[in-house]
């Protein structure tokens, strides 16, 4: 890409048109999760979305290994790395196998999720 067909957000968007980009984009780019051993991301609607989510650099935490436990998803810490693997998403994008099943996941549902802290939450009082 040339730096005139990127385009670098820095406002709120509409949900609508995250939901539209996050689906409907073939590899999602998750760059370094700054929050040590916490999920300070949007990897659950990442992962749910059915789009392969490359993390890079690696965190060596709680992001990393969610997204290595998920068919979905890999980890790159070099250049090298980033672009084989675009290659390689690109490779069965051209076979039309690039996508998993999207909401493979129900768990990371945002109702379910909703659910289980419930859960946690009547539990502890």
């Amino acid at each position: 890409f040339s730096k005139e067909e990127l385009k670098i957000l820095k406002t709120r968007l509409p949900k609508e048109e995250v939901v539209n980009k996050v689906v409907n984009s073939d590899v999602l780019l998750l760059v370094w999760n700054i929050f040590k051993d916490n999920y300070g991301t949007k990897i659950f609607d990442f992962l749910a979305s059915g789009s392969h989510v490359l993390l890079s650099p690696s965190d060596n935490g709680v992001v990393e290994k969610l997204i290595l436990n998920h068919e979905n998803g890999s980890v790159a810490n070099t250049a090298e790395e980033v672009a084989q693997t675009i290659e390689e998403q690109y490779g069965l994008w051209l076979k039309g196998e690039n996508k998993s099943k999207i909401n493979n996941y129900p768990q990371f549902a945002r109702e379910n999720i909703a659910v289980e802290f419930y859960k946690q939450l009547k539990n502890m009082f």
